[in-house]
């Protein structure tokens, strides 16, 4: 289920890259529709008083909690020639 979250058609992956081109795109906006896209997958934590650009995932050991402020940012990044 994590990797469904991560890597499918509707995914975290997919959801950040197109937050990406966005023009107005913030790590709020992202984690929102992340959230919204995502929201029957039970490794998806959906906390109500968490912070609004925050989200977590079951993973098998225990909860992980992400601060989505510098995801957009980041995979912006140009690499390197």
């Amino acid at each position: 289920e994590v990797l469904d979250l991560m890597e499918s058609k509707l995914g975290l992956i997919v959801v950040l890259n197109e937050e990406c081109v966005r023009p107005n795109a913030t790590p709020n906006t992202f984690v929102k529709k992340l959230k919204r896209i995502n929201r029957r997958l039970g490794c998806l934590v959906q906390e109500r008083l968490a912070p609004p650009e925050e989200f977590g995932i079951k993973h098998y050991a225990a909860d992980v909690t992400y601060d989505a402020r510098n995801f957009i940012v980041r995979n912006k990044d140009a690499l390197a020639d």
